[in-house]
């Protein structure tokens, strides 16, 4: 009797057990393919799409949670610019990290200029270096300079142009203007991130002539994460 009992039980357990088992791959599957149509139908245009996620038990995906979310997009054409690359990282629906590589000139396209004290203004990449052209509000009034410096983000939606050397044509600045033009450049922002955009920017480098930053997302306000 007590063999039969134990032979019952594992008739019973095996099927489960081997249910379980397929579940932890197929239900990973089907995730996968779930969130790959989900971009692809709201961002039509995407060159490659990769995506991984992990969840133990895989059974929680059905309720979008996961241990780790992982999504590499190149060519996103997202609200009306373009990601050379996009990587999005989620530990918990629907917070996210972000890191985005972004060419010259899809920078204006991501951010907008709020700001009196610059005019006309123009920042160019060149190599791993950043560069300013345009006009600065001095006490005297506007003054076209040039600039090479470095980009610095400030409370995540603000980009500030923090100048290293300043050349007004072919003359190189005296201090006191060099100090004026620098205080101008420390109350304005070059960048401001578009209003309607939910990226906030806690780094930023420069590579190659393209721009790279990252920060932190609101996964729910750029994925929609239900069938179209």
């Amino acid at each position: 009797m007590k063999r039969k009992g134990i032979k019952a039980l594992v008739i019973i357990i095996l099927p489960l057990i081997i249910i379980w088992g397929l579940s932890e791959i197929i239900v990973p599957m089907f995730a996968v393919r779930y969130v790959r149509e989900a971009i692809s139908n709201k961002y039509p245009g995407i060159e490659n799409i990769v995506i991984s996620v992990r969840a133990f038990p895989a059974l929680k995906l059905a309720f979008r949670k996961y241990d780790k979310l992982k999504i590499h997009l190149d060519g996103a054409k997202l609200e009306g610019f373009t990601f050379s690359i996009l990587e999005l990282e989620s530990t918990r629906w629907p917070y996210g990290g972000f890191t985005a590589v972004l060419s010259e000139e899809e920078i204006n396209r991501f951010f907008t200029v709020e700001s009196t004290k610059l005019k006309e203004g123009k920042v160019a990449l060149k190599g791993n270096r950043s560069y300013f052209v345009g006009k600065v509000r001095t006490s005297v009034g506007y003054t076209r300079v040039t600039a090479s410096g470095k980009l610095e983000p400030r409370e995540g939606r603000f980009i500030f142009f923090i100048p290293e050397n300043i050349e007004m044509g072919s003359v190189q600045l005296g201090q006191e203007w060099t100090s004026s033009v620098k205080g101008a450049f420390e109350e304005a922002p070059v960048y401001v991130v578009r209003k309607d955009l939910p990226y906030r920017i806690s780094t930023i480098q420069i590579s190659e002539d393209k721009l790279e930053i990252s920060g932190t997302v609101g996964l729910d306000k750029i994925l929609t994460l239900s069938r179209q």
